[in-house]
């Protein structure tokens, strides 16, 4: 599927500030399940965008504002292109036990945070059957099929600093909530496991918003998406923009100001299928030769050229015998 996505957040203010500086996530990913075909973010008042990448490689879009002002709006637009991958989850016999468990996977097994260990995980895995489970395939169906019986689905009840523990007392919840207690559970098994956030399209939906689920490393196929909110794998209709271990690492947007405001967020999402399917895709690239011509320019000059010709992600190759693979440039 190609998607066109565009993404607006307004950040209203009761009483005019004077300095503000904020981070976005809003520019999606590029793996082997989905390319970026464009992107662009524009904020207003006008000023310029800093760019980063995190230590998980989600990139991240940072403003500031030094001037008073009472509401800052910023909007994204991207393209992307998905794909579909059939996984059956009765295939994926690997033993719990023989998951990778060393510095890589650190950090997606420990409970910390919002991800808490609540000590009523060990009843609630015998409750759903979670304790029965003898591989990784049947540990993901169950989480994905069984956490909504744990907590219902119940928007304004929890809040997006809410862990685990105060989404069990509640029982109930949003999306987000829904993949904090899966990844509770998974961790709760020594499963690698991370925080997903992004965008899932909805044919019959009439309001969109962003959405959030969860990723488990399988040693047979690595990270494999699932959504305990709709008990579902991830299909070619959910759009990754990052992924960390809970919802503090991914937070669409955060930040600090000046002024003795009240802050009020409003966001929207509209997402269409574009009828025109792109060409290009990460599994279906073309190589770009430098000319003759280009032999006695920068390399990076070579690229932007490159890029230009073709709005997909694409391999240059140097004079170098290593292929340099790049995204598209802001």
């Amino acid at each position: 599927m190609l998607f066109a996505i565009s993404h607006r957040t307004k950040l209203i203010y009761s009483e005019p500030i004077s300095e503000s500086v904020m981070e976005f996530r809003a520019m999606p990913r590029t793996d082997d399940k989905q390319v970026l075909h464009s992107f662009d973010i524009q904020a207003t008042p006008r000023t310029r965008a800093c760019t980063h990448t995190d230590w998980l490689g989600n990139l991240v879009h940072q403003f500031s504002l030094h001037q008073p002002h009472r509401h800052v709006t910023i909007a994204s637009f991207s393209k992307v292109e998905t794909r579909s991958t059939v996984v059956a989850l009765h295939e994926l016999t690997g033993p719990l036990e023989g998951v990778i468990r060393d510095h890589r996977s650190w950090d997606f097994v420990q409970h910390h945070g919002r991800v808490d260990q609540d000590p009523s995980l060990p009843t609630l895995a015998t409750r759903i059957g979670l304790d029965s489970a003898r591989n990784v395939g049947q540990a993901i169906d169950i989480v994905t099929q069984r956490t909504r019986d744990l907590i219902a689905y119940r928007p304004g009840v929890t809040q997006s600093s809410s862990s685990v523990s105060q989404v069990l007392r509640l029982g109930a919840g949003v999306c987000q909530d829904f993949a904090h207690v899966s990844l509770a559970l998974l961790r709760h098994l020594g499963l690698p496991c991370r925080y997903v956030s992004g965008y899932l399209y909805k044919p019959d939906a009439t309001e969109l918003q962003s959405h959030a689920w969860a990723e488990a490393f399988v040693p047979e196929i690595g990270w494999l998406a699932f959504d305990p909110s709709h008990r579902q794998l991830a299909n070619e209709n959910y759009v990754t923009v990052a992924v960390g271990r809970s919802y503090a690492d991914v937070p669409p947007n955060r930040g600090i100001y000046r002024g003795e405001a009240q802050e009020r967020v409003e966001a929207t999402v509209n997402i269409r299928p574009v009828e025109t399917r792109a060409q290009l895709t990460p599994y279906s690239t073309r190589a770009i030769l430098p000319s003759p011509a280009a032999e006695s320019q920068p390399i990076a000059l070579v690229v932007r050229q490159a890029l230009r010709q073709e709005p997909a992600l694409v391999k240059v190759y140097t004079r170098s015998p290593v292929a340099q693979r790049l995204p598209q440039p802001q």
